[in-house]
């Protein structure tokens, strides 16, 4: 059985792009628009990873952090930001930062690597 990913970000064109290369690397892929829609999903199903923008309306990256670890998911995040210095040293603990714009071939080796 595949490896199921959570993927939110506000960006159409983003959540499309890396749906589509994260499915064809064998990842399934739910997605949502906004944190909020990201948390409800969180809640309904068991994902291996997430991987999140920082900045979303309706609940943004580090409201779903904060999500994850209320829950005790034990998951990796891959939080996707221009803004490294937003999240406290306690936000990082275990978040893996990507650049914005991601590099595709580092996400994917990164989550990769991850769930190894």
């Amino acid at each position: 059985m595949s490896k199921h990913l959570l993927l939110a970000d506000d960006d159409p064109l983003s959540l499309k792009l890396l749906t589509e290369i994260l499915g064809i690397q064998g990842y399934r892929v739910s997605k949502a628009v906004n944190g909020q829609d990201a948390l409800a999903l969180l809640a309904a199903h068991h994902f291996d990873a997430v991987v999140t923008d920082l900045h979303m309306p309706n609940g943004d990256g580090r409201a779903l952090l904060r999500g994850i670890q209320a829950a005790g998911r034990d998951i990796p995040v891959f939080m996707v930001t221009i803004d490294h210095d937003a999240l406290t040293a306690a936000e990082r603990k275990g978040v893996h930062l990507m650049p914005k714009p991601v590099s595709i071939h580092q996400l994917v080796a990164a989550i990769g690597e991850a769930l190894a």
